[in-house]
């Protein structure tokens, strides 16, 4: 649909799917198949974002349409009219308990059971343009940013959630810390990946 390819996976099935500055273009076997309706209806979109969940379920984030949730040949969108803390998200992280966490140009945000829930308020990095979500073996979160990189404990992240806290405690790392810089890249498919070893590889301005 487009030259410019911004995010693929492959899907449950076993096809390929693309995310264009024109539309989502899906491959099996090497042959394009047909873009579904509801997508199609969308009209022109840039997205830098997929993921499937384990529902089948496909979720696309655009670069300022909306959210998109494509699933039994339906498109759901979700926008801040709906809870989220900005339109376009950059990354996603599904924890495997429902909810799918999303790092946007307004902040951190989850959406659970159908429901958009905007993170960004008071101070910290669930402000910030989250740029990637890696969990690590000991469910801490890390977060990249333009301002830094942030750690999170996964139940210090669920409790302000829910709103049982009302600050989110959290660990900031910067040039003091060793980063060469504090500015982190994103806006595609894995700016970030977690290592077998633990070890976590983060692209930034200036380098890995």
């Amino acid at each position: 649909s487009g030259n410019l390819v911004k995010a693929i996976i492959e899907d449950s099935q076993g096809r390929i799917v693309m995310a264009t500055d024109k539309s989502i273009d899906i491959f099996e076997n090497g042959t394009r198949l047909p873009t579904p309706d509801a997508i199609v209806k969308l009209g022109a979109i840039t997205s830098g974002a997929l993921h499937e969940d384990t529902q089948q379920r496909l979720w696309i984030g655009t670069d300022a349409h909306a959210f998109y949730m494509f699933a039994n040949g339906a498109v759901t969108a979700y926008t801040t009219a709906d809870g989220l803390p900005g339109n376009r998200v950059l990354s996603m992280h599904d924890d495997g308990h429902g909810g799918l966490w999303l790092g946007t140009t307004g902040g951190l945000g989850r959406i659970r059971d159908g429901k958009a829930l905007s993170l960004a308020r008071g101070a910290g990095p669930q402000t910030e343009t989250v740029l990637q979500i890696l969990p690590d073996r000991n469910d801490t979160y890390w977060i990249t940013t333009n301002r830094g990189l942030f750690a999170i404990a996964g139940r210090d992240l669920e409790t302000f959630a829910s709103g049982e806290s009302r600050t989110l405690t959290y660990r900031s790392y910067g040039i003091a810390d060793g980063l060469r810089t504090s500015e982190f890249n994103g806006g595609n498919t894995r700016p970030g990946s977690v290592m077998p070893d633990g070890s976590l590889w983060l692209p930034t301005i200036r380098g890995i």
